[in-house]
Formats: structure tokens, sequence, C-alpha cells
């Protein structure tokens, strides 16, 4: 029975109805955590847990660029320096992870949501100079990027269907 229903999930149909679960999710996931994810106390707990400023873009994600070395001031924090460095002599990408996630628990605790990570997704990117240890931190809502994986999937599979149903038209 499961063999039919992965075939099944597998048609245009099948894609068509996981898009429109996908998207459901997803509105359901917005109107809990957006208000706080949105908010300007967000925001500014972000900087003071987190030294970024946040910007939104086009899409509603969240990003911003972090540099655990620099303090508030913008000065250079010894303290916040690891002594195990990877080969390019800058912080151990997992060490700043770990850094990262540690500081987004405390905001989970701030704003009193429980399993914070269930619905804010975090990417993690080094970006700027070799060893200048920045990195782009970009949250989106986690089923946001299920819905567009699916719509992406759904509206290939209808594409294609489209351009049988014209080529079949045309030799016809």
């Amino acid at each position: 029975m499961k063999f039919l229903r992965d075939i099944f999930y597998k048609t245009f149909i099948g894609r068509l109805i996981n898009t429109f679960k996908a998207l459901y999710t997803y509105l359901k996931d917005y109107e809990y955590i957006a208000d706080t994810l949105y908010s300007e106390a967000f925001k500014i707990v972000l900087k003071e847990y987190l030294n970024v400023e946040i910007r939104k873009d086009w899409i509603g994600r969240l990003y911003g660029v972090i540099n655990p070395n620099i303090n508030k001031e913008g000065q250079f924090d010894v303290t916040k320096t690891i002594i195990e460095l990877d080969d390019e002599d800058t912080n151990n990408n997992e060490y700043v992870k770990h850094w990262t996630y540690k500081q987004l628990t405390l905001i989970g605790e701030v704003f009193k949501i429980e399993n914070l990570y269930h619905f804010i997704d975090l990417e993690f990117k080094p970006v700027g100079p070799q060893g200048s240890d920045n990195y782009l931190l970009i949250f989106d809502i986690v089923s946001r990027k299920e819905f567009t994986k699916t719509l992406k999937k759904t509206l290939l599979h209808g594409t294609i269907y489209a351009i049988i149903i014209i080529a079949l038209l045309i030799l016809l």
C-alpha cells in the first residue's frame, strides 16, 4: 500500500496536493511566528545577543552579517576568539555555529518560544575576504522552504505536462 501511495504522490495531482499541504503548514506557522520574527523587539534582541544589524529581504527572510570577534563597540574582543583555529587562521566554522546557536537558545528563552528551531531556520555562510571571520546569517520560516521546494516540483511537473500536450496538439 505504501508503494501505491508513493507512486500517487509523484503524479501531478499528488504533487499539487503536497503543495497545498505545504502552503497550509506555512500559513499556519507564519501566523504563529510572524509577530515575533518581524518585530522590532526581535531585531533589538538579535542586536544585543548576536551583535548583528538585521534587514528584511523582499520575500520575508531576515539577514545580517556577524563577526563573533567584534564586540558591541566595534572593537576586537579577545574573549570570543577561539584558541583552536582552522587552516586559514580564522575561527573554526563549527565554533562560530555553536556560539550562534547558543545565543539563539537564549533568544528563544527571552521570547518564550518553545522549540524556536521548529519554526525558524538559520542559514549560515562565511562571507567576505578569507580570514575575516564574517558570517551571513539568514533567518527564515522553516515551512516556507518546504513550500517553495514542493511548489518548484509541481511547477516543473506541470510545465513538462504542458510541453507534452502542446507537442501532441502540434503533431495532430
